[in-house]
């Protein structure tokens, strides 16, 4: 697994919009944004979902390729789980 921390600060990460929009239909991520990449999104997923986790938006395929899904966790904090495409 790998952990990828992005800023969420408009000044300073301005297409954060666009991508919550791409990972999670609408830009509602908050300040912070963490991001994890794992071996297989809908395993991953479903064993958070079993742990207490929301779905908030399930598996797509971006347009850079990558397969991502959004869940919240039990604190509020809005993860996006991916695994880099082909």
């Amino acid at each position: 697994m790998t952990l990828v921390s992005r800023s969420r600060s408009r000044s300073t990460y301005p297409h954060a919009a666009y991508v919550d929009a791409v990972e999670a239909g609408e830009g509602n991520s908050g300040s912070v944004g963490l991001a994890l990449q794992v071996p297989d999104v809908v395993r991953a997923v479903d064993r958070l979902l079993r742990h207490g986790a929301v779905l908030v938006h399930g598996p797509v395929v971006t347009r850079w390729g990558d397969r991502s899904a959004r869940i919240q966790a039990l604190d509020g904090l809005q993860v996006t789980l991916f695994k880099q495409g082909d």
